[in-house]
């Protein structure tokens, strides 16, 4: 697996995949089992696994997703709930199911320096995040403006075209991502930096700031 050839770059060991579930897969019977032989047969910790869904998909059917996601996190994939803020939005979500990430959307961080009250709900999503033990992910980040605010508001992690545009999965170019973590001056990185193979990957880079010379 692609993963397995990343975690063998230095400074990329802890390099996690992130996949988005669908509605159809969430409600299929045979997604815990079939993700417990994928994890088997790649050699992939299930940690190193994030499973992003989103409110809606909840929404349909919470008492059925509510079991399914108990089960994933019985076998140690990571959960996050993708694009908050735009779809059913509900405390009752975060308090059902135990997620380890929020995602803010995008729509979100376009008007961080345009909208003072987009500012203030990204600013109480990370506190409330915190307050639950998840982490935030801020999408579309495409400004060094951006990027400060959002560091300044305590937001954990984020992605976008300021960081990185998709990469091909081979491992020259992820490399470059591993001596970034290692300190090697190039352009701010955060955490998500986004790898491309068909469907979208991301890999998880450690802290919200730009990463500079020992």
């Amino acid at each position: 697996m692609q993963t397995a050839q990343w975690h063998r770059i230095p400074g990329c060991e802890d390099i996690s995949i992130t996949v988005n579930l669908s509605m159809r897969q969430l409600q299929d019977i045979g997604l815990v089992n079939a993700l417990t032989r994928a994890l088997k047969d790649s050699g992939l910790q299930a940690h190193h696994l994030v499973l992003e869904i989103t409110e809606s998909m909840l929404a349909q059917d919470p008492d059925r997703s509510a079991e399914i996601l108990g089960q994933l996190k019985t076998i140690g994939v990571k959960l996050a709930l993708d694009d908050f803020g735009t779809g059913y939005s509900s405390l009752s979500y975060l308090r059902t199911f135990a997620v380890d990430s929020i995602k803010i959307d995008r729509s979100f961080i376009s008007e961080l320096h345009r909208s003072a009250t987009s500012t203030a709900l990204i600013d109480a999503v990370v506190n409330l995040a915190r307050a639950l033990g998840a982490y935030t992910v801020a999408e579309g980040i495409e400004y060094s403006d951006q990027a400060a605010l959002l560091r300044k508001l305590g937001c954990d992690r984020g992605q976008g075209f300021y960081y990185c545009r998709p990469l091909a999965p081979a491992a020259p170019a992820v490399g470059a991502v591993g001596d970034q973590r290692r300190g090697h001056r190039r352009q701010p990185l955060l955490r998500d930096q986004r790898v491309q193979d068909g469907d979208e990957r991301r890999l998880h880079v450690r802290r919200l700031r730009p990463i500079v010379d020992d």
